[in-house]
């Protein structure tokens, strides 16, 4: 039998938290076309890539002997496994790239997941760019000089394999310390200030609490500001729970009731995604791709992004509107599963695959 066309897939590190992490895997899982293999430099969710011909390097990338480590372990294992595509999902791999083809003749795709403004010069060299937003397309031609037809737009997917709950919520509740009854409203990503704005979401529901009893938030996963917003919880003395980097994450979303983000960059996340599948109600930022995605008031309510007090309303008038929230959560759920599922996204990706230097 005929073997598939190999895609080798580089990122910095594979972790729980991380929707870059999130987004390879459910390629690997849906494309069934191709044969995929994946490098990384460390990460906690390496695990989650048994089976998937998973490679680590332990290397540092921030050194010249580092690199060059990287780069010639590479190089072998292109050659090795006849890989014909690159699928780069950092800067740092984009820009090894063009040593890759030197080397290889390979081709190169870089998937742009965020925003970043540096090494202008240096960035975005792929025979082909994919975006996971219009805005970030927007971002690239704007600020990097990119041809648009360089580039293609393919948003984040929603994988139904794997959900799941796995724990009872009466087990959830009690490990939380939340009553039964207790209205719970949810986050979950990165601890994050600068982009994710955690702390907005933390000063709202602050002021939530005085209004509103019985009604917690958790907070799941983790991130470099986590030791301040920790500080921050405590200062302030709400209910707030800190769940860490949850093997199954979806128990949480599931004992939600409105899930929440409060970005203040967000190319197109998950979360948003993740949360129509679970049929929740969701408040977002209108910052980036939340807008491209939510329909407000239809299957998802927007606030101005950084506006604590707009955020604030938001929340109580949510929390307050039961028939709202179930008519938000309802029509999410019917938008993802009919636009963001495998079925939709994948076949957009393995053509790209297919003829990476091909202009769209």
């Amino acid at each position: 039998m005929e073997n598939k066309p190999a895609v080798l897939h580089l990122q910095i590190e594979l972790n729980r938290t991380c929707g870059v992490t999130r987004s390879i895997r459910r390629i690997i899982s849906n494309s069934h076309n191709f044969d995929h293999y994946v490098i990384a430099l460390g990460g906690d969710a390496i695990s989650r890539f048994d089976g998937a011909n998973c490679k680590i390097i332990s290397a540092d990338r921030n050194s010249i002997i580092g690199t060059l480590e990287i780069l010639f372990t590479i190089v072998k294992f292109i050659k090795r496994y006849n890989i014909s595509v690159i699928n780069s999902h950092h800067r740092y791999f984009d820009l090894l790239s063009t040593f890759f083809k030197f080397f290889t003749g390979v081709k190169t795709i870089t998937t742009v997941h965020s925003k970043v403004y540096d090494k202008k010069h240096l960035s975005y060299k792929a025979d082909r760019l994919i975006a996971v937003s219009r805005c970030i397309k927007e971002h690239i031609v704007s600020h990097f000089k990119s041809e648009p037809e360089k580039i293609t737009v393919v948003n984040n997917f929603i994988d139904l394999n794997e959900v799941g709950i796995i724990t009872p919520k009466e087990q959830i509740l009690k490990e939380l310390d939340i009553p039964e009854g207790g209205l719970v409203l949810g986050y979950f990503g990165r601890l994050d200030i600068k982009e994710k704005g955690v702390d907005i979401l933390i000063d709202a529901f602050g002021k939530v609490v005085k209004e509103v009893t019985n009604i917690y938030l958790v907070l799941g996963g983790n991130g470099v500001d986590e030791a301040v917003l920790r500080e921050k919880v405590s200062e302030k003395k709400i209910p707030i729970r800190f769940l860490g980097a949850k093997e199954n994450i979806w128990d949480y979303v599931y004992l939600s009731d409105i899930i929440i983000l409060a970005s203040r960059i967000d190319p197109f996340p998950l979360t948003m995604i993740e949360a129509g599948l679970a049929g929740k109600a969701f408040i977002g930022s209108d910052a980036d791709g939340i807008p491209e995605f939510i329909d407000n008031y239809t299957d998802g309510i927007l606030f101005a992004r950084e506006d604590t007090s707009e955020l604030y309303n938001k929340m109580k008038e949510l929390i307050s509107d039961i028939n709202l929230r179930v008519k938000l959560g309802n029509n999410l759920y019917q938008k993802v599963i009919n636009n963001y599922v495998p079925e939709k996204i994948i076949p957009q990706l393995e053509k790209i695959y297919r003829y990476p230097c091909s202009m769209s």
